[in-house]
């Protein structure tokens, strides 16, 4: 897991941060307020990422999991518009 945590935190630029111990993921603007807040467990937050890759296209040559969290850093974002990210969200 702290391998996936890095890539959440350094393909995002350090906007979104994975925290196992809280079981959190969490999305945040410049300053580092958070915007958007999920509650995932490792299990959970490894099938959305699974569930993320096989619900969209192969167009790219990254890794898997590079691509599967890039595919939730955009619906990270998306929750910040509303949208339901798939699972227990909490507004920051």
């Amino acid at each position: 897991m702290a391998e996936l945590a890095k890539d959440i935190s350094r393909l995002s630029g350090d906007r979104a941060r994975y925290d196992p111990r809280r079981r959190r993921l969490a999305l945040h603007d410049a300053r580092g307020a958070v915007l958007v807040e999920v509650e995932a467990t490792e299990f959970d937050l490894r099938n959305w990422l699974q569930r993320l890759l096989l619900a969209t296209p192969d167009t790219s040559d990254r890794e898997p999991q590079e691509k599967a969290v890039l595919l939730l850093l955009d619906q990270l974002t998306a929750a910040l518009a509303g949208a339901d990210p798939g699972l227990t969200q909490r507004a920051g």
